[in-house]
């Protein structure tokens, strides 16, 4: 028996001595994509095998070799895990990668058309993760395209083909047919044969979140070549042109990812993938996931050309064999089958049902499943909001029913309002779909109507219609200032620091109020002062303090008019004619009014 060399890839095997090939993935211009278990880890992988005529060239596999190394390095949950690479049994060369159970962006486009913007984002912020993640290790992709643009049904999205792209981009014998193959993403300067570096992936990047959001790509021409030179002359258009409701901020971050000078646009992905969250603010992944049908590889078996002799010419082998039974098969199978397409069913109603049970219950009903989603507030994630056709009504059996799920409310990140005039702070907020409380409040250091404080830190994501408290400023409190004049200082202290104010004391010498008392208070008592503000209270010291002359040997009458002439008193102790002593002595402070007592004696020593 001889094996039919076309089929051999075809055909269950085993690649590079460990992988065994289970099932068949995908085929396209560089080769096949199986699904193949690792004997040597025990593990599921993706298996890409390109065309045995490219392993024919020792500089290609050298470059692969490199390229294939350096993309092995990259750890990062953005991009798909290369394994190993080496030739397979007939020279072909081959790449062991992580098997991703989801769908690529071509496939969820041709079945949705286009996307929302905010979903359109998210799928795009992931890719500048990944972008940014080989620019860090010196890697770029050079064909970012739908097609290398994996999604999971966990909302995941991850980069295939690093290291590979590259390498094919400069195989002499494939370059033209991967330039054609990537038209409609390439950017001028590798159009135009230019050096191209991390910004040609921002570019294409560019033109891929176009194609999510209008549903189709910019450029379009009779040749693959005619699309690819447009871009060198002409700007990307923005997609709000193409659909209404795109919001300005996407349109310009199209817009600068896709300027024909690279020195124009985003200087990295982070740069890009920062724009991005910040017009579309929600980073959850859940509706992500929805948009996917995993993908399930074509079981594998195997196949032989079997020569059954000639007869009357004809040469018959096994395959056609089968091929004719088939036909036979198709044409009498086709009159009951043309005779059911015809028949109905009701939709069932599946509101408020999980995805898959209502997917099953639609399959077992013999209908066709789309899936859309929609936000909802009223519906649980992952639910059914309602069909179209709608639950009830009559349907011909195959016909696709869309399911339409809720991916929950919409949520946003709620913005920072503090300082701000209320007024505009509340338009924010509502502008995002949130509600609005208000409180006012005294302060002293935020200006009478702005905010103070909001009771949802800033950056948390909250649902849509969630009530944000604000507490606004009705600036600083003012309030009376109580009368403290005559209380002691210790009282008319703790008098004013209760009613709100701070206190400096000042201290007097004063003949009328007793020392240590109040004598006055700035502001005065009744009137209304800023709460913390600064009252004055002025202490008495009591009456000043004189020096005490010297009274000696003076007459009595020369003794009272000197201390007179102080503002102090005498008092006269002995019946001599002239002082002898005095007290206090003579140079001592006395409070003015105080009294002097002056003893007298014969002075004879005077």
């Amino acid at each position: 028996m001889s094996q039919d060399i076309g089929t051999d890839r075809r055909i269950a095997r085993v690649v590079g001595g460990r992988y065994q090939i289970t099932g068949l993935i995908a085929s396209g211009g560089m080769g096949e994509v199986f699904q193949a278990h690792d004997r040597v880890l025990d593990r599921t992988v993706a298996l890409k095998v390109l065309h045995a005529g490219l392993g024919s060239d020792p500089d290609f596999i050298e470059r692969f070799r490199k390229e294939a190394t350096a993309a092995g390095r990259l750890s990062h949950p953005n991009i798909v895990q290369v394994y190993d690479w080496g030739r397979s049994e007939d020279g072909s060369a081959y790449m062991a990668m992580e098997l991703v159970e989801g769908q690529n962006l071509r496939e969820v486009l041709a079945a949705s058309g286009r996307l929302r913007p905010a979903l359109a984002a998210r799928i795009a912020a992931q890719v500048c993760a990944a972008l940014e993640a080989a620019r860090k290790a010196g890697l770029v992709h050079r064909d970012i395209k739908p097609e290398n643009i994996l999604l999971t049904s966990e909302g995941m999205v991850k980069v295939a083909d690093f290291g590979l792209s590259r390498t094919m981009a400069e195989s002499k014998a494939t370059q033209a047919g991967v330039l054609l193959g990537t038209a409609h993403y390439v950017a001028p300067e590798q159009v135009e044969g230019k050096e191209s570096d991390h910004r040609s992936d921002l570019y294409a990047l560019g033109i891929v979140l176009f194609e999510m959001l209008t549903g189709q790509t910019p450029f379009h021409g009779d040749t693959p070549v005619i699309v690819a030179y447009q871009r060198v002359r002409e700007n990307v258009p923005a997609p709000s042109e193409q659909i209404a409701g795109v919001p300005e901020a996407m349109d310009q971050i199209v817009r600068r990812a896709t300027d024909r000078d690279p020195e124009k646009r985003f200087r990295s992905a982070a740069e890009m993938g920062d724009a991005l969250r910040t017009a579309m603010p929600r980073t959850d992944t859940g509706e992500v996931g929805m948009l996917v049908h995993p993908t399930v590889a074509i079981p594998i078996g195997t196949q032989e050309t079997v020569n059954l002799g000639r007869k009357r010419g004809h040469r018959l082998t096994r395959r056609g064999v089968i091929v004719l039974v088939a036909v036979l098969a198709l044409i009498a199978g086709s009159i009951p089958f043309l005779v059911g397409s015809l028949a109905h069913a009701t939709v069932p109603s599946l509101a408020g049902q999980p995805k898959a049970r209502a997917e099953q219950s639609l399959r077992a009903a013999g209908f066709a499943v789309n899936t859309d989603v929609e936000n909802s507030s009223t519906v649980a994630e992952g639910h059914v909001i309602r069909t179209e056709p709608a639950g009830g009504t009559s349907a011909r059996k195959g016909s696709t029913v869309t399911i339409i799920v809720s991916s929950g409310p919409v949520t946003v990140q709620v913005p920072d309002v503090r300082n701000m005039k209320y007024e505009q702070a509340k338009t924010k907020l509502e502008g995002l779909g949130l509600t609005v409380d208000r409180n006012d409040a005294y302060n002293a250091t935020v200006r009478k109507g702005y905010v103070i404080s909001q009771n949802k830190d800033p950056d948390v994501l909250v649902n849509t219609g969630t009530k944000i408290l604000l507490i606004v400023s009705k600036g600083i409190q003012r309030i009376l200032v109580p009368d403290v004049k005559g209380k002691t200082e210790a009282d008319a202290t703790q008098a004013l620091t209760s009613a709100g104010f701070t206190v400096t004391p000042q201290h007097k010498d004063d003949d009328t109020v007793p020392a240590g008392q109040v004598i006055s208070q700035t502001p005065d008592a009744g009137l209304r002062a800023d709460k913390g503000s600064v009252v004055t209270i002025v202490v008495s010291n009591g009456p000043p303090k004189v020096a005490v002359p010297n009274l000696q040997c003076m007459t009595r009458k020369q003794a009272s008019d000197v201390l007179a002439s102080k503002g102090l008193q005498v008092k006269f102790m002995g019946s001599g004619r002239r002082v002898v002593d005095q007290d206090p002595q003579p140079g001592a402070q006395a409070a003015r009014g105080s009294v002097v007592t002056a003893y007298t004696g014969p002075g004879t020593y005077c």
